[in-house]
């Protein structure tokens, strides 16, 4: 079995050589090349991690600063998965691209590097163990990914820019006093080496002051919440979905939102054990709460169709901190539901970006009629939508009605009565404005769209409707015992 510190070199080494490779490269086709061979061959590297798993179960590595379980494997598999697709997709995305500051080239050599660098950064949140590093990591993303957002040299897209930089900055910040707070817990520990890793923090979680943990949860959740797009601290999401690039947008929702709240699991546990007597879950469906209500306020009132899927995200991002927060058989659910809107999303964000490029629009009502001048990409928005808004035999179907029946079984009544609301209200408008997209009047002065879609598009679209149609209609044992797993972690902790 191969070293895991060796396969930490190795997809090290992989991002530096792609980053190498993309400035050396003088053609299109050659630079939008290099992140996809680099996410294909990451993969493959991260799957000796998953293999290890498998075979000896959670492990430690790097001095016990990082660690491999089911639930940073199953976050790892899903950012692989969605990488690979983006930087597929991108390739005929950015042919589109004719001028940047009349350096077009320079950018997508740029824009690329950042794109690598943005996957190894949240590759190494997965992988902290230490609490101290999973800040930093975080942090890092916010600083690498905050320039993705420039599309097009214009003053809305530095201002969203600078806002998403700063919001987030912001909330980094609240989580790095939370992060102290914990060490200040953890310093009557015994002192060693690993005393500030998630691993040991879980080991003599009795040992640390309840009111403490729990006071340093607030801010952690406040902070990574930030990160996460939670309600009320989403106000950087909307601005930064509607300027970036689509690909980046896909990578937005449907996988820095879920690393952030990735960090907040990891803390979850800890508190609960250290006495928090289930108010850190009480948080959580707070905020949950919060995202749904204010997805319910500005989805009916959207004009912009990029805007329209990141108030979807807030709406989505508090189902999943609804669940985490039922605790139990919820966090299963959580994680079923993280996987179901990752995909989705980012398959509405690529028919989106084309519908938008085609169009030459954001504007909702001057798009109709989708599903007539651009077939594939109009069936692909339809289904991806239908999937979003829960229609069923879909794979958000099955966990939204997952999530009724363990908050039915658990006796969480209000929550349960909520959630149907939120839900009834966001669905009626949210599929009015894809019917309108996909069914509507036509302007004549649109063109049908006579471009080929490619190969790599195909297999996306056609692997995003498979996910949505058998995992709506059924849930395999071995995917099942796999979020079982995963979800535990979220429970109980790290058990090494």
């Amino acid at each position: 079995m191969i070293s895991p510190i060796l396969i930490l070199i190795l997809i090290t080494l992989v991002f530096a050589g792609g980053c190498a490779a993309v400035f050396r490269f003088k053609s299109h086709k050659a630079i939008m090349l290099v992140p996809v061979v680099t996410s294909l061959v990451v993969s493959v590297l991260a799957g000796f991690w998953g293999l290890k798993l498998y075979q000896e179960g959670p492990f430690l590595f790097f001095y016990g600063q990082m660690i491999i379980d089911s639930l940073a494997i199953f976050h790892i598999i899903l950012v692989n998965i969605l990488f690979t697709a983006s930087s597929a997709y991108m390739i005929d995305y950015f042919k589109k691209i004719n001028t940047y500051d009349k350096k077009p080239m320079f950018y997508r050599k740029r824009y690329v590097a950042l794109w690598l660098a943005f996957h190894a950064m949240l590759l190494l949140v997965l992988v902290s163990n230490n609490i101290g590093l999973i800040w930093i990591a975080l942090e890092s993303t916010t600083l690498v990914s905050s320039f993705l957002i420039l599309s097009e040299k214009n003053s809305l897209s530095v201002e969203a820019m600078w806002k998403y930089l700063l919001v987030c900055s912001i909330g980094i910040a609240l989580a790095f006093i939370g992060t102290v707070l914990v060490i200040a817990t953890a310093h009557a520990l015994p002192s060693n080496d690993a005393v500030y890793t998630f691993s040991e923090l879980q080991l003599n979680a009795s040992k640390l002051d309840p009111s403490l943990m729990l006071f340093a949860f607030i801010f952690i959740v406040v902070g990574f919440g930030t990160k996460a797009g939670l309600a009320p601290m989403h106000t950087w999401l909307p601005d930064a979905h509607s300027q970036a690039p689509s690909p980046v947008s896909a990578l937005f929702s449907g996988v820095m939102l879920n690393c952030a709240l990735f960090a907040i699991m990891r803390y979850l546990p800890i508190v609960d054990t250290a006495g928090g007597s289930g108010y850190a879950h009480s948080i959580l469906l707070f905020f949950g709460f919060t995202s749904i209500t204010i997805a319910m306020v500005f989805i009916p009132i959207q004009r912009d169709l990029k805007r329209l899927l990141a108030y979807c995200s807030v709406e989505h991002i508090g189902i999943i901190a609804l669940c985490v927060g039922l605790g139990g058989f919820g966090s299963v659910v959580a994680l079923f539901q993280t996987l179901n809107h990752s995909l989705a999303k980012m398959l509405a964000f690529f028919s989106a970006g084309s519908i938008i490029n085609h169009y030459g629009t954001r504007e909702m009502k001057n798009i109709a009629g989708v599903l007539k001048r651009m077939p594939l990409w109009g069936i692909a928005f339809l289904i991806s939508m239908f999937v979003l808004i829960g229609i069923a035999p879909s794979s958000i179907f099955l966990s939204e009605f997952m999530l009724v029946r363990t908050a039915f079984t658990n006796g969480n009544y209000i929550t349960l009565a909520f959630f149907l609301i939120g839900a009834l209200v966001i669905f009626i408008p949210m599929l009015k404005f894809t019917l309108d997209i996909a069914y509507g009047k036509t302007d004549e002065a649109i063109k049908p769209y006579t471009q080929k879609v490619s190969l790599w598009n195909k297999i996306i679209i056609m692997s995003c409707f498979l996910e949505f149609i058998i995992f709506g209609l059924w849930l395999p044992e071995p995917l099942m015992h796999f979020l079982k797993s995963a979800a535990s972690i979220i429970e109980h902790g790290i058990k090494l």
